[in-house]
């Protein structure tokens, strides 16, 4: 991929500092608000990459593409909720980002919050109708990678959503078990008691490490 020049780069470079004069001064002359640096990152996907709202907002105005994708296949909302900005989720769903985009690795954006703890991102991208048993390559998914951190609060909203405890990844794990492999004992003992089911893969972890 050529490198960019002139306005596009311009644009790049004010999308990812948050310099709106000079993405202003740049669109005025003429760049693409799809041009793609070597990443295969759009301005929008540097601006959502920092948090950079009124960026987006600009980005967005000049048509940029809600659903564009990097070289990695991730998407502006995914940036968004692996940042964790509530607020750039609710803009970019509000644009139709696609909540089911999948990246290189087939995460979605539901899988990239949950995994960094970010609930109220989880709750926003739930309420837009994302899978909530979204399986990646690994056959990991949100409640997988967000029990696996030890992120609760998320494991909790999952579950009262409708996620399903009792899903395995290509290891044969379950949410609870990636939980207590990861000491995350009191995440494991909930999911026990909110329907995960306490097979015998689950009693020979906790034996391994109790």
């Amino acid at each position: 991929m050529r490198r960019l020049a002139g306005a596009d780069a311009e644009l790049m470079a004010g999308a990812a500092a948050n310099d709106m004069r000079r993405a202003m001064r740049a669109l005025e002359d003429g760049a693409n608000t799809e041009c793609r640096g070597a990443d295969g990152a759009t301005p929008l996907l540097a601006a959502c990459s920092h948090g950079h709202l009124q960026l987006a907002l600009l980005l967005l105005a000049r048509s940029a593409n809600v659903n564009c994708q990097s070289n990695f296949g991730s998407s502006p909302l995914m940036k968004c909720a692996v940042l964790g900005s509530t607020e750039l989720v609710s803009l970019m769903l509000a644009k139709r980002a696609d909540p089911e985009a999948r990246n290189a690795d087939g995460s979605t954006a539901i899988i990239c919050a949950a995994c960094h703890g970010h609930v109220e991102c989880v709750r926003e991208l739930l309420s837009a109708g994302a899978n909530a048993d979204a399986q990646n390559k690994n056959g990991g998914n949100a409640l997988m990678n967000a029990a696996f951190s030890g992120h609760l609060a998320v494991v909790q909203l999952l579950v009262e959503r409708g996620a399903n405890p009792n899903l395995v990844s290509r290891s044969g794990w379950t949410a609870a078990i990636y939980a207590v492999r990861n000491d995350h004992h009191q995440v494991a003992d909930w999911l026990v008691r909110h329907g995960g089911a306490y097979g015998q893969e689950l009693r020979n972890v906790l034996q391994t490490v109790m």
